[in-house]
């Protein structure tokens, strides 16, 4: 019994240096791919047998797969997005609290049933990574026994999603800031070009690249009317190398979605250009791979 404790007490020491020594990591950095990398490896050292995954809540309340470590079989088919209140990770996202669950292929709330059955995981922990109310993610670690999670590892794993939570959080912040500024230098070229260049291709490249740049996006180009000929053409484009280029390049008023937008003269969004019928060059999304326009 004595012996036994002293092995407890030298696990627990070893957890909370570990702890110690992560929350330094992800304190000193603003990389929020590399937070995530780091939070799922701790954990996973942190118990010694489990797997763990982190959830990274979107401001559309998406939650998605951002790392994962210690899974044997990466190609079972995943589940990477969800919704908050689907599945265990997202019951723990709706309810901001800790969720245990004995044998997850034992309940119907599972998600990713074929990774489960293809890792044998059994016993699973779900923790909210909270900033004050706010959930920013989920920490869901399982285990390919039925051994629960005791106390002194949900403690420590509770202190290491506080830690994470602080460090989404602020390494958002930046990512935002830094968008926002490469958002106003990039309205700044624009302007400049505006001003300084009395050449309509010149005026109409910078925006179609600014557009991009701005949304993030792999193409964009920039349609103007042709009055003499009734349609709208391509006067503009600008795209990432390699990526393929649409046929169409002229619409009438009215025919798809740039010809919907003319008309409209309203925004218009298509989440699924393969199956949209409001998308004029569905083969062409889904052999470019286009997820939205």
């Amino acid at each position: 019994e004595k012996a036994d404790l002293l092995r407890r007490e030298r696990q627990q020491g070893d957890r909370l240096r570990a702890l110690h020594a992560l929350s330094r990591a992800v304190a000193g950095s603003l990389d929020l791919q590399e937070i995530l990398r780091q939070v799922v490896e701790a954990a996973v050292a942190l118990t010694g047998d489990a797997v763990a995954a982190l959830w990274v809540l979107e401001s559309d309340g998406t939650l998605r797969l951002g790392a994962s470590s210690g899974f044997s079989h990466p190609e079972a088919r995943r589940q990477t997005q969800l919704r908050v209140g689907e599945g265990i990770v997202g019951e723990v996202a709706e309810r901001r609290e800790v969720l245990l669950v004995p044998d997850v292929q034992a309940d119907p709330r599972l998600v990713n049933r074929e990774l489960a059955e293809a890792e044998g995981l059994r016993a699973n922990a779900g923790l909210p990574l909270l900033v004050g109310e706010r959930c920013v993610g989920v920490l869901d670690l399982q285990r390919r026994s039925a051994r629960a999670f005791s106390a002194e590892e949900l403690t420590v794993l509770t202190s290491l999603a506080d830690h994470a939570a602080i460090a989404v959080a602020n390494a958002r912040l930046y990512e935002e800031a830094r968008r926002r500024a490469e958002r106003l230098a990039a309205m700044a070229a624009v302007a400049r070009t505006l001003t300084a260049s009395l050449e309509e291709r010149a005026v109409f490249e910078c925006i179609a690249r600014a557009a991009m740049d701005l949304l993030g996006g792999d193409m964009a180009r920039l349609w103007v009317h042709d009055e003499d000929r009734g349609l709208l053409r391509v006067a503009a484009g600008a795209g990432v190398p390699d990526f393929p280029l649409p046929p169409r390049d002229t619409f009438a008023p009215g025919e798809g979605l740039v010809g919907t937008v003319f008309a409209e003269r309203a925004l218009r969004v298509v989440v699924d250009p393969e199956r949209d019928p409001l998308y004029a060059q569905q083969a062409w999304a889904a052999a470019a791979g286009v997820r939205a326009a």
